[in-house]
């Protein structure tokens, strides 16, 4: 039987990380899921972690891309190789709470959402600063997160032009019905050129060409992790 999650991480240069990201999944409370591992052709040991943690753990599935694809299309193949009902995308340097994709179901079990949104908790490792400050606040104003759109126009609206307090067009934060996902990578053009800014807004406008129902929950479960990485986040 497919599981009913597929969480999605891809992996570029994280040894330091990896493993603090793969023990959030694999203690999951929710067990019905796989954890899709991309190699995307890194230079450090984040691999060799994985691997140990595949060899412990059956429900990890490495994918080993033919040369550094970057984080868009690296997250294109883990996705193209997801048999799960709902797709749940992780940077391997973010982790979630042991409870998420328990919360996450509850919310999920009797319904068809195209989109689920769900609270993030920011944490930083790095010296304060000014702009580190200001991204942080940006998670402590308050938002509207008991939103529930059923039309593509209202939620294009949501994610592009009526931001409560600032852009939500991450892919982190969200999981998404797969069947989605294959619809717009359907449409998409199929080159494999890097692309380094937006990728998540750029992706998430495709998507929401075809979701119809989204959600938002108050949950705060997944940890955002503010780092210097080659696969900068979205601000």
């Amino acid at each position: 039987m497919s599981p009913f999650f597929s969480i999605i991480i891809p992996v570029y240069n994280v040894e330091q990380y990896i493993a603090r990201c793969l023990d959030s999944c694999i203690n999951q409370t929710f067990k019905d899921i796989e954890i899709i591992i991309v190699d995307d052709c890194g230079d450090d040991h984040s691999m060799k972690i994985a691997e140990k943690y595949a060899k412990e753990d059956r429900r990890i599935k490495i994918i080993h891309n033919p040369r550094n694809l970057g984080l868009f299309y690296a997250r294109r193949m883990g996705e193209q190789e997801a048999s799960g009902k709902y797709i749940l995308p992780l940077d391997s340097d973010d982790y979630l709470k042991v409870e998420a994709c328990e919360k996450i179901f509850e919310y999920l079990r009797n319904t068809n959402l195209d989109i689920l949104h769900f609270g993030v908790h920011y944490q930083n490792n790095s010296s304060l600063s000014v702009s580190t400050l200001l991204h942080y606040c940006r998670y402590l104003l308050p938002e509207n997160n008991k939103s529930f759109f059923d039309t593509q126009e209202r939620i294009m609206r949501h994610f592009f032009v009526d931001p409560y307090h600032f852009p939500r067009f991450s892919m982190w934060g969200k999981v998404f019905a797969r069947e989605v996902l294959s619809k717009a990578w359907s449409i998409f053009p199929k080159q494999e050129q890097h692309i380094t800014y937006a990728e998540d807004a750029l992706f998430l406008f495709f998507i929401s060409l075809f979701s119809r129902s989204y959600k938002a929950i108050p949950n705060r479960i997944y940890i955002y992790m503010q780092s210097n990485l080659y696969y900068s986040k979205q601000k």
